[in-house]
């Protein structure tokens, strides 16, 4: 209450201020009437009243005028209201006496007299001040029955008779009217304090209300952007635990895959050289005692067991090569003409053994866009491995095909075939089956050819079914600028 009365207060000034600037502006406007209507009095010849009434103007205009420096100087203060409405009260009273007594005596009592004195009351109200209305009312009621008891002996018993108001009863109920009014605008100041001091509870309830409606969007909010932080940690650690399980994936990939090479090292690739160890320990110890055919043997099948030792030796080192370094992929330009020729090369005696005869259908002119190292490991591997599964005196077939972008290399083989079950496990590291003359396999072969192609920005798989042969079917994006570019 102390915060709506703090306000109150100011408003209260503001319209006290207000009040008295609206009472001098309806001043002049009255003046401006008045002389107006002197002028048309003066036109008409009735000049006598018409001097009278232009010095009445000239003093209610100096009055005004005062009234208003009064105002701008001293800013509301509550003598000016009080000094005001008791001389517009008394130059009222004055005017209506001498307008009475010396032109026209039923004036006391006309309507026009009774609308007067009100609007003074009003004058009261526009000041909002309560004690003000009463004064002006009492003050009011006391100045018109006083004017009208210094014109009563004027007022003769045929004037009565014409004029029933214009006796003492006509003039008790206009001071019964002034009080009335009176009462009427002394309700005015209170009927604007109740509206005034609910409009302010509707207005602060109106901002509490906007206030919890900020606070609460506020807190929804922050909720929202709580759940959504949450939303986003979450989505965050299920990434990084499949990142985790896809690592754990590889962990254990590489540790199957270390102890498969552990394997190789410590088995497949030490067996080749203790067979030549022995052999040739055999040679140095029974030379003499040995045939020529006895010896031919025992060189061929060193010759054999050095070449297994090289071929799984290099296929260790390409792989390990391949893990370790992609940033040295360099694709070019490679003619796969040249490649094959310089495959089929190395196993020359390989396949002449067997009675296999490698035939090739490439164009001289047909390029892809790879690692050409690479490449040679991947056909020196599918050749290697044709030829090991083949038959004596069967067919491998080596050829080359370009569709659209890339270019697909087939090498078939008319061999023993693989099962589905070999299938699904073939281009892993896993222990590799014999040849068709028990040639030893180590399963890294195939598994370095799928992560060469992969990097090389290819495809690779196998068609094959057991006893019917099998096919390797090798897609390799092919040469142009703008894949070099």
């Amino acid at each position: 209450m102390e915060l709506i009365k703090g306000r109150f207060n100011f408003f209260h000034k503001e319209i006290v201020e207000w009040g008295e600037q609206e009472i001098i502006r309806f001043r002049w406007m009255l003046i401006t009437v008045i002389v107006v209507y002197i002028g048309y009095r003066y036109v008409s010849g009735i000049t006598e009243w018409a001097y009278m009434a232009m010095l009445f103007i000239l003093g209610l205009s100096s009055y005004n005028l005062t009234l208003f420096y009064l105002n701008n100087k001293f800013k509301s203060s509550a003598w000016i209201s009080y000094f005001s409405t008791t001389v517009d009260t008394l130059l009222l009273s004055f005017y209506i006496f001498s307008y009475s007594y010396h032109y026209n005596i039923t004036a006391i009592s006309s309507s026009a007299t009774l609308m007067f004195y009100p609007l003074l009351i009003v004058f009261a109200v526009l000041r909002y001040n309560g004690n003000l209305v009463v004064y002006t009312t009492v003050l009011v009621i006391v100045s018109n029955n006083i004017t009208y008891a210094l014109i009563a002996p004027e007022i003769t018993d045929s004037l009565t008779n014409k004029i029933v108001s214009i006796d003492w009863g006509g003039q008790i109920f206009r001071s019964t009217y002034l009080a009335l009014m009176g009462y009427f605008m002394y309700s005015i100041p209170k009927i604007m304090d109740k509206l005034i001091v609910r409009h302010i509870d509707t207005t602060e309830e109106h901002n509490k209300t906007e206030i919890k409606l900020a606070l609460l969007k506020q807190k929804e909010k922050l909720v929202s952007l709580q759940l959504e932080k949450e939303r986003a940690l979450t989505e965050k650690l299920n990434n990084q635990a499949l990142l985790i399980n896809k690592e754990k994936e590889k962990l254990e990939i590489a540790n199957t895959t270390k102890d498969r090479l552990f394997s190789i090292v410590g088995h497949d690739l030490r067996s080749p050289f203790s067979t030549q160890c022995s052999l040739s320990e055999l040679l140095e110890t029974d030379y003499d005692n040995l045939s020529r055919e006895e010896v031919l043997e025992i060189i061929s099948a060193i010759n054999k067991s050095a070449h297994q030792g090289i071929g799984l030796l290099s296929n260790l080192l390409d792989w390990a090569t391949a893990e370790n370094s992609n940033e040295n992929i360099i694709p070019g330009p490679v003619s796969i003409q040249k490649i094959v020729t310089e495959a089929m090369a190395l196993f020359h005696n390989n396949a002449k053994h067997k009675n296999i005869e490698v035939t090739t259908s490439i164009d001289n002119d047909l390029t892809i866009c790879v690692d050409g190292n690479m490449l040679e490991t991947i056909i020196r591997n599918l050749i290697s491995n044709a030829i090991k599964f083949s038959p004596k005196k069967s067919i491998v077939t080596i050829e080359a095909i370009k569709k659209a972008n890339d270019v697909i290399i087939n090498v078939t083989d008319n061999g023993i075939g693989m099962t589905p079950e070999h299938l699904a496990g073939l281009f892993k590291i896993s222990k590799s089956l014999p040849g068709t003359e028990d040639e030893p396999g180590t399963g890294v072969g195939l598994m370095l050819c799928k992560e060469l192609v992969e990097k090389n920005n290819g495809s690779i798989e196998v068609k094959s079914s057991p006893g019917k042969g099998s096919t390797f079917i090798v897609k390799l994006p092919a040469f142009s600028q703008s894949s070099v570019n």
